[in-house]
């Protein structure tokens, strides 16, 4: 099932009507479903049956993070994301090598 055909059909079965389909694209519900490990609660925050708690509850911006080789786990430590980050950066840097190093 592609984007367009994801939103017919949640606003055929939820009764959407325009704001609301608006608003559920503007909130990258799709984008949201296809990133998350908990696609039930996802569902429940965006028909509104449950308030989100914490901000764990739903992810308003996905950031795309393959390029650094995580696994797909629900939860990372900032400590590993962040020492992660800092080592592809000094690796990138280096095969840039002169061009960017001040003279």
């Amino acid at each position: 099932m592609n984007k367009r055909e994801f939103y017919e059909a949640e606003a055929v079965k939820n009764n959407w009507n325009v704001r609301e389909m608006e608003r559920q694209i503007n909130s990258l519900l799709y984008e949201r479903l296809l990133l998350s490990n908990d696609k039930k609660a996802v569902l429940e925050v965006a028909k509104e049956e449950r308030m989100p708690e914490k901000p764990t509850d739903i992810i308003k911006v996905p950031m795309v993070l393959e390029f650094l080789g995580f696994k797909n786990k629900p939860k990372y430590r900032e400590s590993e994301f962040e020492s992660t980050l800092i080592e592809y950066l000094e690796k990138f840097m280096l095969e840039l090598g002169n061009v960017f190093t001040p003279k």
